[in-house]
């Protein structure tokens, strides 16, 4: 009989998760549901609000399906939108015209207008805050489109456009920047970058609807300033290059040069990119160190250097080094110009020397814009030159 006691203790945890393993008790809560996985919002000229939410379509999907049309007629996916002066009011007259209700467990995918992110993005962060099943791990989006040039753009590849925009950051293709990240530069600065989106004109393809012939892509990075879209200004395609550099949020890239010897063009395919940023403070200065490793090999070309020649290599190697370092020298100077800590310097200087960070803290956005050195060191190896030494043209 003593054996019972220790039998139970352990045959009762077994249980339990046998029981947590089983999934919903009952599909109802599922059938009653729906599942927007992008959320978008603006403001219009009126000065009323617009949100818009996309949401998969069940009786339409097949398993082979990606991005076109179903065999029953119509696309896995649709819009619905409204418009109101209170997002509290907008969301309400939402959930009226839904016969299933709306759950946002799902939604990865918020995007932005301009007009809407300059007046700044407290209504927005402030809901999703405070709803239990929205993910603060959400990604935002900007565009200085109209969001509704979304609705207008194929998932060609993909079943949903929501998809697409999340394979640009799975790809590392533009920065991930979510909700969760919004809310914790709200608490210091206010200070953050998100990714733009633009949307151009696709003609000539057989793969599209008709109707939806507007191109998603990344389109550099919108600067934020006190939760605010800083207007007229914004990082360019190549800066947001170098902003994934300066977050180490890629893992490979492709990059190109000029020859020291010609001037033409040699490719490089980097991987194993990392950088880290370290906060210095030494007589009382404040300074920054970035340091990016990786290693490369030659992709492609079009120069007659020969890098069978050890002395041409290390030139190669610095020059390659050199753009690097220029190029994420000129994404901080962007962000100073407009006084911007975009990259959270300011979190590094805490966490290592707070009591520094107290005594500049309300001078920081002066200090960081005309007096913050940051050394920039890139050491990128060379470890494949290819098979020819030398370009085949001639």
């Amino acid at each position: 009989m003593k054996k019972w006691p220790a039998r139970l203790y352990f045959t009762a945890p077994l249980l339990l998760l046998v029981l947590m393993l089983g999934g919903c008790w009952s599909s109802s809560e599922l059938n009653n549901r729906v599942f927007p996985t992008i959320m978008t919002i603006d403001l219009l000229e009126d000065g009323h609000l617009e949100v818009s939410f996309g949401i998969p379509l069940p009786n339409r999907m097949v398993p082979s399906q990606t991005g076109g049309q179903s065999k029953g007629g119509g696309e896995p996916f649709t819009f619905i939108s409204k418009k109101g002066k209170e997002i509290g009011q907008i969301l309400r007259d939402l959930q009226l015209d839904t016969t299933r209700d709306i759950f946002f467990g799902q939604t990865r995918v918020i995007v932005v207008g301009s007009r809407f992110a300059e007046q700044g993005m407290d209504p927005i962060i402030d809901l999703i805050s405070r709803q239990p099943n929205f993910h603060i791990s959400a990604n935002l989006f900007v565009t200085e489109d109209s969001v509704e040039d979304i609705k207008k753009s194929p998932a060609v590849g993909e079943r949903f456009i929501s998809t697409v925009l999340s394979k640009f950051i799975d790809e590392h293709l533009t920065l991930n920047t979510t909700v969760k990240d919004f809310l914790m530069a709200k608490k210091r600065t206010g200070d953050i970058l998100i990714p733009r989106l633009s949307f151009k004109e696709f003609q000539n393809s057989d793969v599209v609807n008709p109707d939806k012939h507007l191109w998603a892509r990344p389109d550099g990075a919108a600067l934020f300033k006190n939760g605010k879209m800083v207007a007229g200004r914004h990082l360019s395609y190549d800066e947001l290059r170098g902003a994934l550099w300066i977050t180490s949020q890629i893992d490979e890239a492709i990059s190109s040069i000029k020859s020291p010897t010609d001037s033409k063009e040699i490719t490089f395919r980097i991987s194993d990119i990392k950088t880290k940023i370290k906060p210095m403070f030494n007589n009382n200065q404040i300074s920054f160190q970035v340091k990016s490793r990786g290693a490369a090999y030659i992709f492609s070309s079009n120069s007659n250097l020969d890098i069978k020649n050890s002395e041409m290599l290390i030139k190669l190697r610095e020059t390659l080094n050199k753009d690097l370092a220029r190029l994420m020298h000129q994404t901080f100077q962007s962000t100073k110009q407009i006084k911007c800590d975009a990259f959270r310097l300011s979190d590094y200087l805490d966490w290592r020397y707070p009591k520094a960070w107290r005594q500049i803290q309300h001078q920081w956005d002066d200090y960081y814009a005309d007096q913050l050195k940051i050394e920039i060191d890139v050491d990128i190896t060379l470890n494949h030159t290819g098979t020819f030494y030398r370009s085949t043209e001639r």
